[in-house]
């Protein structure tokens, strides 16, 4: 079984990873309505950071491409506990993206370093 602490604690650091089918404006005066098109899912590793599969950010990319719409409509949703024992939705701005490219068949060695992160 696993501990409520941990299981809550990992609930709340999974995140839905899309973007916003209107623009930042009209969501802004709407926030409980279902705008977030969820594109996969994205994992919180640290508090400024996700980290998600290639097969999202490429979609989002196929899809800003697509429909033109701005990086200010690039979110992330996440479900966390509500004091009145529920959940809310609570959303951020996916404000930087990159990823790794690596040739098929080929091991590859990342190294880790700290780094300086602005929020």
């Amino acid at each position: 079984m696993i501990d409520p602490q941990i299981l809550a604690r990992v609930g709340s650091g999974v995140c839905a990873v899309g973007y916003l089918r209107v623009p930042l404006a009209d969501y802004q005066r709407n926030t409980q309505s279902p705008f977030l098109q969820v594109m996969g899912t994205g994992f919180l590793v640290r508090g400024t950071t996700i980290i998600t599969n290639r097969h999202v950010i490429e979609a989002l990319g196929d899809e800003q491409a697509r429909l033109g719409f701005p990086s200010s409509q690039l979110f992330l949703s996440f479900m966390v506990p509500d004091p009145s024992g529920g959940l809310r939705n609570t959303v951020r701005m996916i404000r930087h993206y990159g990823r790794i490219s690596v040739r098929a068949n080929k091991a590859v060695r990342l190294r880790l370093r700290a780094a300086q992160h602005l929020t």
